[in-house]
């Protein structure tokens, strides 16, 4: 049971956010990020695989867009590392010759870790109305000095670029953190602190964190830490089950051993900043960035109206790509790309028949749908999903 809320709703509506994971294969290898998030060795797809994704995207928009107040979205490239692909540049241009005469505006996005040549980065600014950088400590100095020297770079080159910076706990990995965010703020970057779900941070460096956040939020509602007893925790706590270059598994190996390293933060944050509108357990509402209670299950949500994400690699679609909520309460993908009408169809036959199914949220905790109209009860639900989407009723 969420004791902190019981809806929560986009104070506006937001574009309709579409994100494809062209392939698996990384040339990271990041040791909070998972097996099924990202690899070395994954095969890339073809060319005419991800054409098959852009005919998808474009009939969906045109099915969806029509019944939301904002009609627009944005299709983000993701993985793996898009750019790692050798196609990647082809595919670029594709999609940007896809959407150029579109009936609808659509932003098309890179998120990337930034390794990629310099000399791309002329095709990537002409291609991408945006770039999404996240910033990993968990890679070597070479490339991360790289990666730095394109952050500025890019700043120069794009009218849209943010950092997503991941905020590592280990020593040497925060104080790299806020060097960077030193030189950020000088160039005048825009950039996000993020909190590595699960990690464990100390108390000077939850305080940053909690700061940060609750300046956002310009309030100072408390935001969640729970502190462990270090004692208990065994040394390979935080090393996934998979193999992981030694230098990564040394890391963690040592932050499970500090003392220091208690805190674990709670809650998280709309990806994009937006403000959400949190109906109070306690009665009443507030505006804010960051959620301290994440917990939703069985809870109505609207995420099919907000979001898309595609899976490459294997073949699938979902409504989200870490909740994977389906309608009803199960989880999993919705369909395959390669035989994306049949999904298509489904939907088109609820949107005609003016009854759509209802998803209830099938996870303990929310993914990353969180800016996604939620609410504990199915008749709060359908009146606050009216705010963004117009001639459709659920079936509750």
């Amino acid at each position: 049971m969420n004791e902190t809320y019981n809806y929560i709703n986009p104070v506006k509506t937001n574009q309709f956010i579409v994100t494809w994971d062209t392939g698996r294969r990384c040339n990271f290898d990041c040791a909070y990020c998972g097996d099924d998030r990202h690899d070395l060795v994954s095969k890339f797809p073809e060319f005419d695989e991800l054409v098959k994704g852009v005919d998808f995207i474009k009939e969906y928009l045109r099915m969806m867009l029509p019944y939301r107040n904002e009609q627009t979205a944005s299709v983000s490239l993701t993985g793996g590392e898009p750019t790692a692909n050798p196609n990647f540049l082809r595919l670029s241009s594709y999609l940007k010759e896809a959407f150029s005469d579109f009936e609808y505006d659509v932003f098309t996005i890179l998120t990337t870790n930034g390794s990629f040549p310099a000399k791309n980065i002329p095709q990537l600014a002409k291609d991408f109305r945006g770039i999404t950088l996240s910033y990993h400590c968990d890679s070597k100095e070479p490339i991360k000095a790289k990666v730095r020297e394109n952050i500025l770079q890019l700043k120069e080159s794009m009218k849209s670029f943010k950092v997503n910076l991941m905020m590592h706990p280990y020593d040497s990995y925060w104080q790299e953190c806020l060097d960077l965010i030193d030189v950020m703020d000088e160039h005048k970057v825009k950039y996000v602190p993020r909190v590595i779900n699960g990690l464990e941070y100390s108390p000077e460096q939850s305080d940053f964190l909690k700061n940060y956040w609750q300046r956002k939020n310009k309030t100072k509602t408390e935001i969640k830490v729970d502190t462990i007893e270090k004692e208990v925790v065994k040394d390979d706590k935080q090393i996934r089950h998979r193999k992981m270059k030694k230098d990564v598994e040394q890391t963690f190996k040592e932050l499970a051993k500090d003392t220091t390293k208690t805190n674990v933060i709670q809650g998280r944050h709309c990806c994009s900043k937006h403000e959400l509108s949190c109906g109070l357990a306690c009665g009443g509402n507030q505006d804010l960035t960051y959620v301290t209670d994440t917990r939703f299950p069985e809870w109505y949500c609207g995420v099919n109206w907000f979001f898309l994400h595609l899976e490459s690699q294997t073949d699938q679609i979902f409504h989200h790509q870490t909740c994977q909520a389906q309608f009803g309460k199960g989880r999993g993908p919705v369909g395959k790309i390669s035989e994306w009408q049949t999904f298509h169809n489904r939907v088109k036959t609820m949107l005609e028949t003016g009854t759509m199914e209802t998803i209830q949220c099938p996870n303990r905790k929310c993914g990353c749908g969180l800016c996604a109209t939620k609410s504990l009860d199915g008749q709060t639900f359908q009146n606050l999903i009216s705010n963004h989407v117009n001639g459709v009723n659920y079936a509750l």
